[in-house]
């Protein structure tokens, strides 16, 4: 196999270089298990819903949705055993036959606002907007109620 000219090295070490230190630090030596008060130890547990489809790469879609993970809150959760579980949503019930009424618990956004059903399905809806469609939200119509 012909080795690469040059300047296409040089452009590959560029584009490796983020990832490598990215992955700074993911094979460290064994520290032991990390105390469950919070003090010290130097694993990070990270439990999923999914599993991951891209080994965690910085620029696949594992590393976008574990980013939004950090940074949003959805209307529920799922508990240890997987079932739904209570997050924005205080309470929900069924409406109908295709629909779902969430009570909001009170919350607030970064900028100290108050979290609104108004504001709760415009977010959604412009997520259920968005293209590509994301499948949790194709087909689905968001209306607020007070």
């Amino acid at each position: 196999m012909p080795a690469l000219p040059r300047r296409r090295r040089f452009a590959a070490g560029l584009l490796l270089a983020p990832l490598l230190a990215g992955l700074t630090g993911c094979f460290a030596s064994d520290g032991g298990d990390a105390p469950s008060d919070g003090r010290g130890g130097s694993r990070l547990k990270v439990a999923l819903a999914f599993p991951p489809t891209e080994n965690f790469s910085p620029y696949g879609a594992d590393a976008t949705l574990l980013s939004r993970l950090g940074v949003t809150e959805g209307l529920t959760r799922l508990d240890a055993n997987g079932a739904a579980a209570p997050a924005l949503a205080e309470s929900w019930s069924r409406d109908g036959d295709r629909g779902w009424l969430f009570t909001l618990r009170d919350a607030t956004f970064q900028d100290g606002t108050d979290v609104t059903p108004k504001a709760v399905a415009a977010a959604l809806t412009r997520a259920a907007a968005a293209e590509p469609v994301t499948a949790a939200l194709s087909g689905v119509e968001l209306t607020p109620g007070a």
